[in-house]
């Protein structure tokens, strides 16, 4: 073990049991999960997907609409492996609740389900939808993921 791998296990080896503590204790006092990783990301697609439509002209409503549907099937919250189908099919029924009107749903539904996938050979076929699906990455991957 060298210098540096001793002294990367004696740092972590000590915080994280107390990180843990810590946000166990927090956790324990706060009326709302610290950290919400499916709505703080859903959240922030949205902003970044805003930010990009504003600056491309995309339609900031079908924008903010996908940006905030994108994750609705997430396996983690009861949905299916395909996100990306089955969430447009879920999205097209809330829309429809809404009352949003059908060229907008379906522009909504194509974005949700093209967002999908780390890598893209080319350009989505709309404006809107290209811009969610770069939200959504540059939200996932962080600064680090452009590295």
């Amino acid at each position: 073990m060298t210098e540096i791998d001793w002294l990367r296990s004696m740092i972590l080896g000590s915080t994280k049991p107390a990180a843990v503590r810590e946000w166990i204790e927090a956790q324990a006092r706060a009326e709302t999960p610290l950290y919400d990783y499916r709505g703080d990301h859903v959240e922030l697609v949205t902003a970044t997907a805003l930010h990009l439509a504003r600056r491309e002209g995309a339609d900031e409503d079908i924008v903010m609409m996908a940006g905030w549907l994108h994750d609705i099937a997430k396996p983690g919250l009861g949905g299916s492996d395909d996100h990306g189908t089955e969430g447009a099919k879920r999205a097209a029924e809330i829309l429809r609740e809404a009352g949003v009107d059908e060229e907008q749903s379906s522009a909504v539904q194509y974005a949700i389900r093209s967002h999908v996938g780390l890598v893209r050979d080319s350009p989505l076929d709309t404006l809107e939808a290209q811009v969610l699906w770069e939200a959504d990455k540059l939200v996932k991957l962080g600064v680090v993921g452009l590295l």
